[in-house]
């Protein structure tokens, strides 16, 4: 089957900027003042895990007479492990159309404390391959789309970068476009000019701290700290960052062109900070996006998404496979894509924590070997893409 070029227009997420997110983000909102200048209120109300009232990606902290052993055992027991109950797992895809998504950094490799040295290793390639010879797999990061094309460095693959706001279909094999490739056309012109003059700042900024730096993944851009020495210059950072954005969407720069500078927002993860456009855009959407593209070029609707991540922004994707969260809010999606999707969430963890995620995984290593199980499973028993 040949997939056409389905990468993400600036129409597409231009229609999604109504400056607003779905609840289910783990966000730190900035004052930011809107294009008349007016003041828009904080908010960093994500949408709670109601039984333990903190946001979905928050670790767990044990109950009353409950030690660290015993609240680990009660969380697997309801997030079983995807590889050693894999059976489970068979049972909600049999006769299914698989759709496999992949977050890249502590899901695919291990984190590092060098963001350029997290490096795939062979055995976890050759088991996306082969893979990606029985189903569609797309890789979806928070990192520029090319960088984590050039670490992943298999054409088949879908590629969603910048958590979703750059996305590009396989150059080679069987799901490839047989179009000419979207290449470098920018999805918005505007979030790119931005983005490099938060770069700057952060980057001058930030400077005289030792083990802090900065990384530009196109439409967002990421402050890093896990190679400061001491908590102190960790909350440098944190302050550093928050201040300098706050600065920018008081005072925007003037744009090349008459472009809109965007409001922003701050995301906090392991041990980075990411600042992004304040738009309704997310993994949930990126997948949601893909999932539309794969049902209407091939005509399947038994589509059955299995997406695997470790950080707070893969809660969003686990969403729309949740009804739990069109039960807590009938604005979970602005879009208007509020149906659920068939399909599951794996979190990869070591420690408890609030998830929309039914299945876990302790770190990288297994899940390649959850892959490897999945891969035999769809080239003997499961139903293959034709």
């Amino acid at each position: 089957m040949a997939m056409a070029s389905n990468r993400l227009s600036y129409e597409m997420l231009h229609d999604a900027s109504d400056r607003t997110r779905t609840q289910t983000e783990s966000s730190t909102f900035l004052p930011t003042t809107s294009a008349k200048g007016m003041l828009v209120k904080a908010d960093a109300g994500a949408l709670r895990c109601p039984v333990h009232n903190v946001p979905y990606g928050s670790p767990l902290k044990p109950g009353d007479g409950e030690d660290e052993a015993a609240l680990y055992e009660r969380f697997i027991e309801k997030h079983p492990s995807a590889r050693d109950s894999f059976e489970h797992v068979a049972e909600h895809i049999k006769g299914k159309h698989i759709a496999l998504f992949l977050d890249y950094d502590g899901t695919l490799t291990p984190i590092v404390n060098d963001p350029d040295q997290a490096l795939l290793s062979d055995e976890m390639r050759d088991t996306i391959r082969r893979l990606a010879s029985v189903c569609p797999v797309s890789v979806v990061s928070g990192r520029g789309r090319r960088k984590v094309e050039s670490f992943v460095s298999l054409p088949e693959l879908y590629y969603a970068g910048s958590h979703g706001m750059d996305i590009a279909p396989p150059t080679e094999g069987r799901w490839s476009s047989t179009s000419e490739k979207a290449g470098g056309t920018e999805a918005n012109p505007a979030l790119r000019a931005a983005m490099r003059h938060v770069d700057e700042q952060l980057r001058k900024a930030l400077k005289p701290i030792p083990g802090a730096s900065v990384e530009d993944n196109t439409y967002s851009i990421t402050a890093h700290f896990r190679r400061c020495s001491c908590s102190e210059d960790g909350d440098r950072v944190k302050a550093i960052v928050h201040e300098v954005v706050a600065n920018l969407v008081a005072n925007p720069p003037v744009l090349e062109e008459e472009l809109e500078f965007p409001e922003l927002k701050v995301t906090s993860g392991r041990k980075v900070l990411e600042v992004k456009p304040m738009f309704a855009w997310n993994k949930g959407r990126a997948l949601r996006h893909i999932v539309g593209v794969l049902k209407k070029l091939s005509g399947y609707d038994d589509l059955f998404c299995l997406y695997i991540g470790d950080d707070r922004t893969d809660e969003d994707a686990f969403a729309v496979f949740s009804d739990q969260v069109a039960e807590a809010s009938d604005s979970a999606m602005e879009s208007g894509q509020s149906d659920v999707l068939d399909g599951i969430g794996i979190l990869v963890t070591t420690i408890p924590k609030a998830t929309l995620g039914t299945h876990t995984l302790k770190d990288p290593d297994e899940v390649r070997q959850f892959l490897e199980k999945l891969a035999v499973y769809g080239e003997r028993d499961g139903r293959t893409w034709q």
